[in-house]
């Protein structure tokens, strides 16, 4: 599954095609992928990836997340090698999302699996939809997935746009 926030603005559809690509290459052998953005100046909007370095096909492993930092450290960042903003685009299977939110917020997991099977068939337009519970999926804990999960799977690996 592909998780990218609905506030991206794509500008290079080949580059970006092409990281989604490799990500799901990357997220198929059970790995959290990445798609990390090559800074193109010293941003504070944008939390930053440390990885250790760059291996086959252009992918890195993610040493640690760093918040979005002051405008002096962002430049500082910019100045040296290993450094890419956090779009907040991530690439993983359904089943390693939820393994992950076992481990790392089992709260979320089950307030979820309660949504779910308070669920409801919606037809409209010869489409179906599947509704969660909706007082029930109010109820689940609302963090980030950064927070949630992905900051604390070091290791991770991922292509850059």
């Amino acid at each position: 599954m592909a998780v990218i926030p609905a506030d991206q603005t794509i500008k290079n559809s080949a580059a970006f095609t092409k990281a989604l690509r490799q990500a799901v290459g990357i997220a198929k052998d059970g790995a959290i992928a990445i798609l990390g953005i090559t800074p193109s100046a010293p941003e504070t909007g944008y939390g930053y990836i440390k990885t250790t370095g760059a291996e086959a096909h252009d992918e890195f492993t993610v040493e640690r997340f760093i918040e979005k930092p002051d405008a002096p450290t962002a430049k500082k960042y910019l100045e040296e090698d290993g450094y890419f903003w956090n779009g907040g685009m991530f690439v993983l299977k359904a089943s390693v999302w939820l393994a992950s939110l076992k481990e790392f917020r089992p709260d979320i997991l089950a307030a979820t699996h309660k949504a779910w099977q308070a669920k409801s068939l919606d037809a409209a337009d010869d489409a179906v939809f599947l509704r969660p519970g909706k007082e029930l999926f109010n109820a689940i804990p609302s963090e980030s997935i950064d927070y949630a999960v992905i900051e604390k799977c070091p290791g991770s690996k991922f292509p850059v746009v």
